[in-house]
């Protein structure tokens, strides 16, 4: 089952990978009604990062989003 990103989510995300990703526009990405895999393969291609490694850092930083928010 493919896991969709809900907006909050993709803007908390977008904010923490921007210094990561300093060289891609996250403007430029389509992040409307995304799942995880295509947030993944977007940064992937524009990165020229392997899709594991973008996996493992969008995990760490959405693990963070969510231990942030519960505090």
């Amino acid at each position: 089952m493919e896991r969709h990103l809900n907006h909050t989510v993709v803007a908390d995300l977008e904010t923490e990978l921007k210094d990561t990703f300093a060289n891609i526009k996250m403007s430029d990405l389509n992040l409307q009604d995304i799942t995880m895999d295509e947030f993944v393969e977007q940064l992937s291609k524009k990165s020229k990062l392997s899709k594991e490694e973008v996996t493992e850092m969008v995990e760490e930083k959405i693990n963070y989003i969510y231990s942030k928010r519960l505090g």
